[in-house]
């Protein structure tokens, strides 16, 4: 058994600073079988009232429209949840989680609805230079599939996606598809810094603010992939352990959708 776990920390962007910490075993008692069985039966209750409350959320962010039935299912789910378990802290969690359910039903839904009022739209055509000095424009990459990674140096969930954006950049190497890092800091050195320590094998850019809420961007990390013809068509927030195969089916299925010369010339007629 562990009985103690220390820890040392340190930061040297935003502000500087290091600690050291530690976790100690003080006590540990044996439990009556009754209340492990008790533990069990509530733990169970709990696991499932949580997991279809966070389903019905995932269910608003895709159709933002249906916010008030799914928000009454998944608080009538918590309720049930809560009226049934009987250890103390098991209850006064959910009741937590049922006190703030309207709050994050309306943050999902004003979530879903700023990023539908960009995807299926034209990209905002921006303007941004790499760490050479020289200018890119969105619209010099036409004809190919671009997907645009939002970061900046702070965001400890952009350092953990990079290595994944690096191997999406890898699988799609040779196809028509540019990856472009989009980062906001303000001190070239912190772009730098990340770019080497991540070793990052596609452009980065840095970009400005308007950049950023042109593409109504409010997590990061946040991917963006626009087709061929400069519609933004997978708008994809945040960090998960399976990033790149995720991405990877969206890119493709973006690329798959590319029209061919001949069916171009055919539609021009």
């Amino acid at each position: 058994m562990i009985t103690a776990e220390e820890s040392r920390n340190s930061q040297d962007y935003g502000f500087h600073g290091s600690g050291t910490g530690s976790v100690h075993l003080e006590s540990d008692q044996m439990l009556p079988e009754k209340q492990i069985a008790e533990l069990a039966k509530d733990g169970a209750t709990f696991m499932t009232a949580t997991s279809l409350c966070q389903s019905k959320l995932g269910e608003i962010e895709k159709s933002p429209q249906d916010e008030p039935r799914l928000a009454a299912e998944a608080k009538a789910a918590l309720a049930s949840a809560a009226a049934s378990v009987t250890l103390p802290d098991i209850k006064a969690e959910l009741q937590r989680r049922l006190s703030a359910l309207d709050d994050d039903a309306r943050r999902d839904a004003e979530s879903a609805k700023r990023v539908a009022a960009v995807t299926n739209q034209p990209a905002f055509d921006f303007s941004a230079k790499d760490l050479d000095g020289h200018t890119h424009h969105l619209s010099d990459y036409r004809g190919n599939v671009v997907v645009l990674d939002f970061w900046y140096r702070g965001c400890g969930w952009c350092m953990q996606a990079m290595p994944q954006i690096n191997q999406i950049a890898d699988d799609f190497k040779g196809k028509p598809v540019v990856v472009l890092g989009m980062n906001t800091d303000t001190n070239p050195a912190d772009t730098r810094f990340v770019i080497d320590a991540m070793k990052l094998r596609y452009q980065t850019l840095v970009i400005d603010r308007d950049a950023v809420e042109k593409f109504k961007v409010d997590c990061f990390p946040s991917l963006l992939v626009i087709d061929a013809r400069g519609i933004v068509r997978v708008f994809d927030e945040g960090y998960s352990e399976t990033l790149r195969e995720n991405m990877d089916k969206k890119i493709q299925g973006v690329v798959d959708a590319i029209p061919s010369p001949a069916s171009e010339a055919k539609a021009g007629k």
